[in-house]
């Protein structure tokens, strides 16, 4: 079912990669920027002109919208609610999802969490409609308003706490920025081996499927899971001169053999 159309106002305040794609979203779905506040001039003149709309100074001049959204660093989110003007009925939302809901809700009217389970480049499209969206608030109203302008970005909208939604933050960097450096990782080796990386594509493309289609423990392969010593001792004795990565080679050879019992 098509959500129902919906004509909201927003000001995007910061002008990274979350609030560059959340902000174009947005607007594509037929919402309406009212400015474009953030620290850094240059980023945020250049995502309020592709949001066409203003790039704010103060909020002095701009009329009270029905939604903020707060994208920027966790550590700033309390400091820049606490800057806000004394809005009565703007829903005040971070995008975070490490930071509780309570650190902005006892400073604002209207809190709640606009939170995007995804990783956003700028460069790079995202397509929204598959982007799960957590959605928590500090009462029962903000919820379904921002579940209402969720659905109108995402078929994969749901309410969830604060624990809940850090919960998800974990997993989420472990499957993403962990699995993404283990990936730098081995095109770091393979670039310094004069290996071609590319030749390992068709083996992360099948990873990567087998991982998503089932059970990832009950699929796992290779030389620590079956404890073959003879393998682990050549790989180790390759990885003498690359201490770092030796580290990481030995731990999670000890926590698949650990899984595998």
């Amino acid at each position: 079912m098509e959500p129902k159309h919906l004509n909201i106002t927003f000001i995007i305040i910061g002008s990274g990669n979350v609030a560059s794609s959340l902000g174009k979203v947005l607007v594509e779905k037929g919402h309406h920027p009212l400015g474009v506040y953030s620290r850094n001039p240059i980023s945020g003149s250049k995502l309020a002109e592709e949001l066409q709309t203003a790039m704010l100074t103060d909020f002095a001049s701009v009329k009270e919208p029905d939604l903020v959204f707060l994208c920027v660093a966790d550590s700033q989110i309390k400091s820049v609610a606490q800057s806000l003007p004394n809005w009565e009925n703007a829903i005040i939302c971070h995008c975070s999802g490490a930071t509780d809901l309570s650190e902005i809700s006892a400073i604002v009217n209207k809190a709640g969490v606009f939170y995007p389970m995804q990783s956003f480049i700028k460069e790079k499209k995202t397509h929204w409609n598959e982007v799960p969206i957590l959605i928590e608030g500090s009462n029962n109203e903000i919820v379904s308003h921002l579940i209402e302008v969720a659905n109108s970005l995402s078929a994969r909208v749901s309410e969830c706490n604060s624990r809940k939604r850090l919960q998800y933050h974990l997993a989420a960097v472990i499957i993403n920025n962990f699995t993404n450096h283990l990936i730098a990782l081995s095109q770091e080796f393979c670039n310094k081996n004069n290996l071609d990386f590319s030749n390992l594509n068709p083996l992360l493309n099948e990873t990567l499927k087998r991982a998503q289609s089932g059970n990832a423990k009950e699929m796992q392969t290779g030389p620590a899971i079956r404890n073959d010593q003879n393998s682990l001792k050549k790989h180790l004795q390759l990885l003498s001169e690359y201490p770092e990565l030796s580290e990481v080679y030995l731990t999670l050879t000890k926590s698949i053999q650990k899984m595998g019992k």
